[in-house]
């Protein structure tokens, strides 16, 4: 079922404030289907990390601190450790340089024809 996902702040708004339970049924529906409509490779990852935002929201006591937990663990997803940021610049795997990663060929076993 495709779900109209537009986005009108006011109707979401006044929807929270009449009837919260309507309001996380419709969240969870729109986040159903958006995690749906992503690529089977990445609903796995999707359904992770909403997990997780779901945990931090969960475990909050007001908004306020959930918005700025998660808002600091988007930003460790880019800056952090083997984040968007090392991805980019290629610095997401570091290979140990003394570790042989291959068979080594000596220069006499080549010889020219």
């Amino acid at each position: 079922m495709k779900i109209d996902q537009s986005f009108d702040f006011n109707t979401w708004k006044e929807l929270a404030e009449k009837d919260p339970a309507a309001f996380e049924q419709q969240r969870q529906a729109v986040l159903e289907s958006t995690i749906n409509e992503a690529s089977a490779g990445a609903r796995q990852r999707l359904r992770g990390l909403q997990w997780r935002i779901d945990m931090e929201r969960a475990q909050c006591s007001n908004p306020t601190l959930s918005f700025l937990k998660i808002y600091k663990q988007m930003w460790g997803a880019v800056y952090g450790k083997n984040g968007l940021l090392d991805a980019l610049n290629c610095k997401v795997q570091h290979v140990d340089e003394t570790t042989p990663t291959g068979k080594i060929l000596p220069f006499d076993a080549v010889r020219p024809r």
